[in-house]
């Protein structure tokens, strides 16, 4: 996985990828693990970047005054959510 430091994107944007990443994850578990579990045996790291940018919509306008995307308020883009997912998996593979 590359770093976001070789891609240039903010520290600040790779931050909250993960945070998103992580809220994704866990945001059904009510306690257990068996969310978690599922969604990282059954979907690709691209699957759940696309199905969480889609559901919170991530690359949509943001509404009122405000018409930039979630991606371009943190500087960010899918790419850097494909990998934040991959991170996090990593890290509940082990912690698993």
């Amino acid at each position: 996985m590359r770093s976001y430091l070789q891609t240039g994107a903010s520290p600040r944007g790779w931050e909250r990828c993960i945070d998103i990443a992580v809220r994704w994850l866990t945001r059904c578990s009510n306690g257990s693990c068996q969310y978690l579990i599922s969604a990282l045996n059954e979907s690709s790291d691209e699957e759940l970047a696309d199905k969480c940018i889609c559901c919170w919509g991530l690359d949509q306008p943001q509404g009122d005054d405000n018409d930039i995307t979630w991606f371009e308020q943190h500087e960010t883009d899918r790419r850097m959510l494909v990998e934040a997912f991959a991170a996090t998996r990593a890290y509940f593979a082990e912690e698993l």
